[in-house]
């Protein structure tokens, strides 16, 4: 039984530094699309674009230039 617990740690110890890279690199990599995310943010708000009124904006205009629904009172046979 020592000798798979010693085998297990010969394993396991030299994969720490690894691991610990991994994590690291993680936290970095997620810090900086956090930063970049908030800068495109920030030049869209500059700009003042809005997705969601840009499409509220072309949604109306398809409404006010589209005929008139159907009715069926107005289908003929």
């Amino acid at each position: 039984m020592l000798t798979s617990l010693v085998a297990a740690m010969a394993v396991f110890f030299p994969a720490i530094p690894k691991i610990l890279a991994f994590a690291a690199i993680l936290i970095i990599r997620w810090f900086v699309a956090a930063l970049v995310a908030s800068a495109i943010a920030a030049v869209l708000r500059r700009a003042r674009f809005n997705p969601l009124r840009t499409l509220e904006v072309s949604c109306n205009s398809f409404y006010v230039f589209s005929p008139q629904p159907w009715s069926s009172s107005s289908i003929s046979p």
